[in-house]
């Protein structure tokens, strides 16, 4: 298991893709330091907006790597209550399901 360690990063630029439906998503290209060096990603998350670069942000970094990721609690959040409520949909269906049998 690894133990992800916390860092600081800035946004250097935004990588603009495109979906097939004509939607727009920015994923934001940080760089942080990691043991003396200077290290370059692009987000797995992608934004409605451009996350404006310089902006500082919080990284999420594999120490036996030194890659990173965007530390955003709310998308962790998000990602932990849709589990939740798909959970409970599929409890209450189930229950429904053998109530109606």
């Amino acid at each position: 298991m690894r133990a992800w360690k916390m860092s600081q990063g800035r946004v250097v630029m935004n990588d603009r893709d495109s979906g097939a439906d004509g939607g727009v998503c920015y994923h934001p290209v940080v760089e942080h330091e990691w043991n003396g060096s200077t290290t370059r990603f692009k987000s797995s998350y992608g934004f409605s907006k451009e996350i404006q670069p310089g902006t500082a942000v919080d990284v999420l970094v594999d120490p036996t790597t030194g890659t990173g990721e965007l530390y955003r609690p709310a998308i962790l959040v998000g990602f932990s209550l849709a589990g939740i409520l798909f959970s409970a949909i599929f409890t209450l269906l189930a229950f429904g399901i053998n109530e109606a049998g």
